[in-house]
């Protein structure tokens, strides 16, 4: 699912640049166009937030094929992060005297 995700975000970049991106200061009607580009946005938001495995991985496909996006790289970090704290699991208070006793 993850990589399914990637590939439609190279795509939409494909089809809806970021060099096209409107320049948007103050209020303003949302456009069609808006719209796509705010959902393909959204796509590499979730993948970031995801906090797994997969969607670094697919973080690091993106990466492969829009090399000229450097902020992806910004991207896996915080997804990285992310999974680090989906994934942390505490000590147990008998584990951290087991620990300071040996």
């Amino acid at each position: 699912m993850q990589e399914r995700r990637a590939v439609l975000f190279v795509w939409l970049v494909a089809q809806f640049p970021y060099g096209d991106d409107p320049d948007r200061d103050g209020g303003h009607d949302v456009s069609k166009d808006d719209e796509v580009r705010g959902f393909r946005d959204n796509i590499y938001r979730a993948l970031q937030n995801r906090g797994t495995h997969a969607a670094c991985r697919a973080i690091e496909k993106m990466m492969e094929a829009l090399p000229q996006l450097d902020w992806l790289s910004n991207v896996l970090v915080n997804a990285r992060k992310k999974v680090l704290q989906e994934t942390w699991v505490p000590l147990s208070p008998e584990s951290l005297l087991e620990l300071t006793q040996s």
